[in-house]
């Protein structure tokens, strides 16, 4: 099935121009999609609505790039979208047509740099959360019980208290037994 997407941001501007466009690229009229929004938001919901019918094998046209988005990654995230559900692109005001081997390499080039910005993303949160324990901070969840009540079950295990008194006494659960016994073990070893 082959679908159409066109867009104006205002009441004021007309669509005729990239209607007509699509009807001569072939698709049929009960198949275009239109939405009167920004291009600067993804929630348009006619957008929502043609993400959510294609399927492998489809084609979505767009008489220019930027009816589809305004931002680089807004086009990288629906690109991307629509490679990982096998459905051909065109945009026939710059040529992209996934179908042909320029626009393949067109589709790559956008995959390539979608790829390259979760790499950066990744590696910005990495550099963060090391520059956070580095500062000191203390870095996921808050311990349920205190470094003192640590201590304190730590010598009830080692006094053989059994391991359902301390889920009761200590209100944790019995993996948490477990891993606030490690803990323990392990700031030992440490020297902590």
């Amino acid at each position: 099935m082959v679908y159409g997407y066109i867009r104006v941001s205002t009441n004021q501007q007309d669509i005729q121009m990239q209607v007509t466009g699509l009807l001569k690229a072939g698709v049929l009229k009960e198949n275009i999609f239109s939405d009167i929004l920004s291009g600067r938001n993804l929630m348009r919901p006619n957008l929502q609505r043609l993400l959510s019918l294609i399927k492998a094998g489809d084609k979505v046209m767009v008489w220019k790039l930027d009816r589809l988005g305004r931002s680089i990654q807004d086009l990288i995230f629906i690109l991307g979208f629509f490679k990982d559900k096998q459905v051909e692109f065109s945009s026939l005001h710059e040529n992209i047509d996934t179908t042909t081997p320029a626009g393949k390499l067109t589709f790559h080039i956008f995959s390539a740099i979608a790829e390259f910005e979760r790499e950066i993303i990744r590696l910005r949160v990495r550099h963060g959360l090391s520059a956070a324990k580095d500062r000191g901070v203390q870095l996921g969840r808050p311990s349920a019980i205190s470094p003192q009540t640590v201590l304190q079950l730590n010598a009830d295990f080692l006094a053989g208290v059994e391991i359902s008194q301390l889920m009761l006494k200590y209100d944790i659960s019995r993996a948490g037994v477990y891993r606030y016994r490690v803990r323990y073990l392990k700031e030992k070893n440490d020297g902590v």
